[in-house]
């Protein structure tokens, strides 16, 4: 869970969950976090915008959500067993523009983003935080 966004990240997936009809397993491996502010929007921008386009896209039949926090770095991955796509092919089209903004947001709060896709494998989003020591901090502290 985002500390600040109040357990957001896991209200934003049962929301998902609930609307899409997609169970979505949530594996959060950090406890709560505390994030700078803008951080924890972005990410959980990142991650929203992804359920979007499983929800539009993907024609999955299951999602996983998982949350990795250590003291060097965050990662947040969206995976799902859909019909997958060609990312090289979407940058290209026109009104399809979550993609972009999910890039957008992980490069306005220095993260890696990744996306991978196959036809008919899947689609998992992964975004990579390293963040100075004391950034990232377990509420637990």
């Amino acid at each position: 869970m985002l500390k600040g966004g109040d357990g957001q990240l896991a209200r934003s997936v049962e929301e998902f969950a609930a609307a899409s009809g997609t169970p979505v397993a949530l594996d959060l491996h950090a406890g709560p976090v505390k994030l700078p502010p803008l951080i924890g929007l972005r990410i959980l921008q990142i991650m929203e915008e992804a359920l979007v386009n499983v929800q539009k896209h993907a024609r999955a039949s299951q999602v996983r959500v998982a949350l990795y926090a250590t003291d060097r770095q965050l990662e947040l991955s969206i995976s799902d067993d859909g019909q997958g796509f060609q990312p090289e092919r979407a940058r290209s089209r026109k009104g399809h523009f979550g993609l972009c903004m999910m890039r957008e947001r992980a490069k306005e709060i220095g993260a890696r983003f990744t996306v991978t896709a196959r036809r008919g494998q899947g689609t998992k989003v992964l975004v990579v935080l390293p963040v100075p020591l004391g950034v990232v901090v377990p509420c637990n502290a």
